[in-house]
């Protein structure tokens, strides 16, 4: 049996690099925000690192949870969002992209130019209710099974 051995360093490192990418392609400075219970000291650091100026924002996922009925509210953890939100781009992920690099990928929910989209089907959820039209070539099957021998 093998042991895997995370480098939390390492992988931000990668985060950093990657926001500091996005930075340089940016006309203005992103507004970061970290989930209450966990995420916060994330958006803390990379604020510092990036010499971003702007406070962070804190989420709490608490109103959110499918045990609200049984925990009640917490009084910690609040969500604080000391900037205007309206009008920004928004990228929610469902997992901690520092605990593994492919948690990037579990884009929950986006928001672009005011308009909410749900992360897997892109079907617009607010300002109104709208499954993305969908083309031909995002849902049809290859005939072939590409690279593989048979």
């Amino acid at each position: 049996m093998s042991s895997l051995t995370l480098d939390a360093e390492a992988l931000y490192r990668e985060v950093l690099r990657a926001m500091q990418q996005i930075l340089a392609s940016c006309d203005r400075s992103p507004r970061l925000v970290g989930v209450a219970s966990g995420g916060v000291w994330l958006a803390e650091r990379l604020r510092t690192d990036l010499a971003l100026a702007e406070e962070i924002g804190t989420l709490s996922s608490a109103m959110h949870r499918d045990d609200f009925s049984q925990r009640g509210l917490s009084a910690g953890g609040q969500t604080v969002l000391p900037f205007d939100v309206n009008g920004a781009d928004l990228i929610v992920l469902d997992r901690d992209p520092l605990a593994n690099i492919r948690n990037s990928n579990s884009v929950s929910m986006v928001m672009v130019n005011g308009r909410l989209f749900e992360g897997n089907t892109l079907d617009e959820l607010y300002p109104r209710k709208k499954a993305l039209v969908r083309q031909p070539w995002s849902y049809t099957v290859p005939s072939a099974a590409a690279g593989t021998r048979r």
